[in-house]
């Protein structure tokens, strides 16, 4: 699965372009906020949640910010 990375957003669709899998992570006060993670059902059980969360860790190491869940 190819992630798409955009400005407080990491997702995944599908060739037909339906969303498949989605964390959100906007900033306030310069701390990422994780408020919003979606799993398509096709997909669920097999970690993709874990390996979005990764990709967001890794982002967010890379540019030395710091990260909380809402």
């Amino acid at each position: 699965m190819e992630w798409i990375q955009e400005t407080g957003r990491i997702y995944a669709v599908g060739e037909d372009g339906k969303l498949l899998a989605e964390v959100t992570f906007p900033e306030k006060d310069g701390i990422a906020q994780i408020n919003h993670t979606f799993v398509d059902e096709s997909l669920r059980g097999q970690g993709v949640a874990g390996k979005l969360l990764e990709e967001v860790s890794q982002k967010l190491r890379k540019e030395g910010k710091k990260a909380v869940p809402i």
